[in-house]
């Protein structure tokens, strides 16, 4: 058996590197991929003890990009290229300052379109971010579904769950409440180059 898309808490993942190599030795893994988020810290961590000792299969080096192509936001995974060129090109792209600058851009930029449909909601129940690159698509989502009022307004199928909120309408050109988030990510063709150019390959995921 095998898993290429695992996470671990240095993206959005619930366990440490060792917990993944662990788990992945317990249930007999043959291969498996690290594909975390934008980053390849776990691979850099491997470096620092014996992975032999904890895992016995195949290690595919992989991560897990966010990108952007016709103002849609892409994830894609790579796998098998040179982790540290990456990992240099991740911490200049995708550093936390630029995420928290970027983020703070696209809740006014949200704010402002909340205003102009003029959809009812209150900004103080919104709680502050916990950390510098968190966005908080989903309270501006409980806030906004409290209201009956709203969905009148926005006649679209983005209400029932957070997830259509986000796929159907935050990041849907084609959506009256989409914000182009494209716009300060990598584009896919950027992602490609990088990945390729330093012995990598690609699977798709197209949200």
């Amino acid at each position: 058996m095998i898993d290429l898309h695992m996470h671990t808490k240095y993206s959005d993942g619930t366990y440490s590197v060792k917990d993944i190599l662990n788990n992945a030795n317990r249930i007999n893994l043959e291969t498996i991929s690290i594909t975390d988020h934008n980053t390849c810290n776990a691979y850099d961590e491997m470096e620092s003890f014996d992975v032999s000792k904890i895992f016995k299969g195949n290690i595919l080096v992989g991560c897990e990009f966010t990108t952007s192509f016709d103002k849609r936001l892409i994830e894609v995974l790579g796998y098998g290229f040179n982790y540290k060129k990456i990992n240099e090109y991740l911490n200049k792209f995708y550093n936390k300052d630029l995420v928290d600058e970027s983020t703070n851009i696209i809740y006014k930029r949200l704010l402002s379109k909340i205003n102009d449909l003029d959809l009812t909601s209150n900004v103080n129940n919104i709680r502050k971010k916990k950390f510098k690159n968190e966005f908080l698509e989903r309270e501006i989502y409980e806030e906004l579904v409290k209201y009956t009022e709203n969905m009148e307004k926005i006649k679209e199928d983005i209400w029932n769950t957070f997830s259509d909120f986000y796929r159907k309408g935050l990041t849907n050109p084609q959506s009256k409440i989409f914000i182009n988030r494209g716009e300060f990510k990598p584009p896919l063709k950027e992602i490609i180059n990088i990945v390729h150019e330093n012995g990598g390959m690609f699977l798709y995921n197209l949200f």
